[in-house]
């Protein structure tokens, strides 16, 4: 499902149990380039996958569809620091599609198909981290279905995805409401 470089090797995450010829790597492995290897015990669950990575602040952020990285509680969205694996906060309360590092206010934009973060947060959809905690845009009333991708564009959050309208889908792109 997604790739991403970190500390000079390439992740690859997904689902999956087995990477060339190595079992029980649980949906994540690293590659140095010469030889995979685990990510810890990798990302667990019931019916676990990984849908997004990225880097913020000198660490592998993770989401997806899990309950369990290495070991530890991880609603949805975890981080790797090269060693050992942390909680984000107290997670999401549903799947995480995307993550996406903001550099100029150093914070991770993390969206998907969540309704709360930190399990009391209000977010629809789209939340902040800023390495320590858990905020919701201010205005985010737009998307009512998930979001499925983000990008920066010229100091500015894009973020595309679905809303209902009435009983079928509308596909809707939205400049940063902050």
């Amino acid at each position: 499902n997604c790739l991403e470089v970190y500390k000079g090797e390439l992740y690859a995450a997904g689902k999956f149990n087995e990477i060339n010829g190595i079992k029980g790597v649980n949906n994540i492995a690293r590659w140095d380039g010469t030889t995979w290897r685990k990510v810890g015990t990798g990302i667990q669950g019931s019916l676990p996958e990984v849908y997004s990575m990225e880097v913020y602040n000198n660490e592998l952020y993770v989401g997806g569809r899990f309950l369990d990285a290495g070991g530890i509680t991880a609603y949805n969205i975890a981080r790797w620091n090269g060693m050992e694996w942390s909680s984000v906060g107290l997670g999401t309360n549903s799947n995480v599609i995307k993550l996406l590092s903001d550099t100029l206010r150093n914070i991770l934009y993390v969206s998907g198909d969540f309704d709360a973060v930190n399990n009391s947060i209000i977010s629809r959809k789209i939340a902040i981290w800023n390495g320590q905690n858990w905020t919701t845009m201010s205005e985010n009333k737009l998307f009512g279905s998930s979001v499925v991708a983000m990008e920066m564009y010229h100091g500015y959050l894009y973020a595309g995805g679905y809303k209902f309208s009435d009983t079928c889908f509308a596909r809707r792109v939205y400049r940063d409401w902050e």
